[in-house]
């Protein structure tokens, strides 16, 4: 589990002597009954030279710009902590600042990571049991590879778009491969919905259409068995295209609908071209998932992907124990 502010606002600093950095009891008594700015919630206690003890505030119930801390729980010494000043770092950005964080300790140990970073910004991390990231999974076709959700991503992480650092593990519903098991079946041409970059005649093995450019070729070269890699609307333009030329008993049909795939038990997103705008929840079963529309826009996904890292830390909430 990680412990981090969602915001520098919520850290105060306060300098102090260098023999109580690593007292619990001397810095509870430092900061009990002190007054911090409304937004606090974290106390680094120290400076740069002696480093930072990391306390967590409990303040009074009061409307009141500056308010009585009522209560003190001491996450780290300044033993348990390294400090790291980096220009370079956005501490608003988890994306940056947790990646930083786990890999100082693993080379120190230590729990707490205090990190000076961009605009004098301070933020921490606090490893607390395991430091395991929150998982989730993608659901997306391939090609492109990567797919193309799983780069919206990531680069909406790298932008700092995503409020929490995630762990990504991605299910791909591979086209090319879909398309060969409809050859093995007896088609004789492949159709897709639409063009993407790597599906070409030679990577599927047979000759390969693409819905949004016309099957009016098709038709003409006459073809008995015909193979749709697609989804249902998919299908369902397929055979208003063909009219009355269109024979079921004719189409061999893979089902590549990321939404219908089988979820694991993690938490999931995925996309569906039924959906126009915005993003939709679901769940399946006892699994959450998200889904964007098939062309989504990167705040349609960080939207979505923020909304389900929400939910999940709201349910992991239930699992700790309140200040």
């Amino acid at each position: 589990m990680l412990i981090t502010p969602s915001h520098c606002r919520q850290v105060s600093i306060i300098e102090t002597r260098q023999d109580i950095l690593n007292n619990e009891g001397a810095l509870k008594k430092l900061a009990l009954n002190k007054e911090v700015y409304e937004t606090t919630q974290y106390l680094l206690v120290g400076n740069e030279k002696q480093g930072f003890a990391i306390l967590e505030v409990k303040k009074e119930d009061a409307r009141k710009l500056f308010q009585r801390i009522i209560k003190v729980n001491v996450l780290a010494l300044a033993s348990e902590s390294t400090l790291i000043v980096d220009s370079n770092v956005d501490v608003l950005n988890p994306n940056q600042l947790v990646p930083l964080a786990l890999k100082t300790y693993q080379r120190s140990g230590k729990k707490a990571t205090v990190v000076l970073g961009k605009y004098s910004h301070v933020s921490f991390v606090l490893v607390k049991g395991e430091p395991q990231l929150d998982k989730i999974e993608v659901v997306d076709v391939v090609p492109p590879r990567p797919a193309k959700l799983v780069t919206m991503i990531k680069d909406a992480m790298k932008v700092g778009l995503i409020n929490k650092t995630v762990d990504i593990e991605v299910r791909e519903i591979d086209l090319i491969e879909l398309a060969k098991k409809i050859i093995d079946k007896g088609a004789e041409v492949i159709i897709f919905p639409c063009k993407s970059s790597g599906i070409t005649a030679q990577s599927v093995g047979a000759e390969v259409f693409f819905l949004d450019k016309g099957i009016l070729p098709v038709l003409e070269k006459g073809y008995k068995r015909l193979g749709l890699v697609g989804c249902d609307v998919s299908f369902a333009v397929l055979q208003h295209l063909l009219g009355r030329n269109f024979d079921r008993s004719k189409i061999i049909f893979e089902q590549i609908c990321p939404r219908k795939a089988v979820p694991n038990k993690l938490p999931f997103i995925t996309k569906c071209c039924k959906l126009r705008e915005g993003y939709k929840t679901i769940l399946k079963g006892e699994t959450l998932g998200v889904i964007v529309p098939w062309g989504a826009r990167l705040k349609e996904v960080s939207g979505a992907l923020n909304w389900l890292l929400h939910e999940m830390a709201e349910k992991a909430k239930n699992l700790d124990v309140p200040l």
